[in-house]
């Protein structure tokens, strides 16, 4: 797939619902990596794509991370 192609596949992604995200979460909670098999199928139950899956794993594990040096970074000035 050329890159102007995952380009526009990616435009024609619609975002995700907020019971889809639920279950992401849902699913992030017991496991902070989704391996593809699991992803994939995921991806069939949900009806999104496999991309998305491993978007919101990528960008949820990123805010998280985010949010806790912000939380460390908080609590140090507190003191």
């Amino acid at each position: 797939m050329s890159l102007q192609e995952d380009s526009q596949s990616r435009m024609d992604e619609k975002p995700l619902s907020d019971s889809q995200i639920e279950k992401l979460e849902k699913v992030y909670d017991e496991k902070k990596w989704i391996p593809k098999g699991h992803r994939e199928e995921l991806a069939e139950e949900l009806n999104v794509t496999e991309r998305q899956i491993k978007d919101w794993f990528e960008v949820h594990f990123e805010l998280k991370k985010f949010n806790k040096k912000m939380k460390k970074c908080n609590k140090k000035s507190i003191k």
